[in-house]
């Protein structure tokens, strides 16, 4: 039987580019980290990011700094993959947030595009089309029902109990489950803009 690799040799493998290696490290850590990230993912946060996510990306980015990583022991080690875990979370949680404050601009700017132009000048009105252009455009490509809780929470107010009235869903807890999947796919769908802009 073949023995396992210690964990310092997976590390020197993987960095210096053995995928097989890399694997190894998310399999051997994978559960550990699983249960630390969900540890820390609590209450509305919880609700807003997905495990899974914060591990991929934990990994991806742990894959891309193994090569200024500086071997230490595998207590420290495991520490590092946490300190990267905890910095995945708040950065998920941020954008979360920022993507809700930019619906709902989106929402308030079109409100304000049904009123009479008063004093706005012709450059606001451009920027005001410029800013609001790429939230609406990931608000339309979202599925029907995805798409309805959105508008119903963000640009009507109506709070979740409500959404879940007016959309026949079971509880409050069903419609924050839509409108938070609604975010998530309107996240990949801006992120996958951006990756064909660049």
């Amino acid at each position: 039987m073949v023995d396992e690799p210690t964990t310092e040799e997976l590390v020197r493998r993987a960095k210096a580019g053995d995928r097989e290696a890399a694997g190894g490290i998310a399999r051997r850590f994978g559960d550990f980290l699983r249960a630390k990230v969900h540890g820390r993912l609590a209450g509305r946060v919880h609700a807003r990011v997905d495990t899974e996510d914060v591990l991929q990306s934990t990994f991806l980015v742990t894959l891309g700094d193994l090569a200024d990583f500086e071997w230490r022991g595998e207590e420290a080690f495991v520490g590092w993959l946490v300190q990267v875990a905890e910095r995945q979370v708040l950065q998920e949680a941020r954008r979360h947030r920022a993507l809700r404050r930019d619906v709902r601009r989106e929402c308030a700017l079109d409100a304000a595009s049904d009123r009479p132009a008063g004093r706005t000048s012709p450059t606001q009105a451009a920027v005001r089309r410029e800013l609001t252009m790429g939230i609406r455009g990931a608000v339309e490509t979202l599925p029907g029902d995805e798409r309805r809780a959105v508008e119903l929470h963000t640009c009507r107010g109506l709070s979740f109990d409500a959404v879940a009235r007016e959309m026949g869903l079971a509880d409050r807890a069903a419609a924050y489950r839509l409108f938070e999947k609604a975010l998530k796919t309107m996240a990949k769908s801006l992120d996958a803009g951006e990756g064909a802009g660049s």
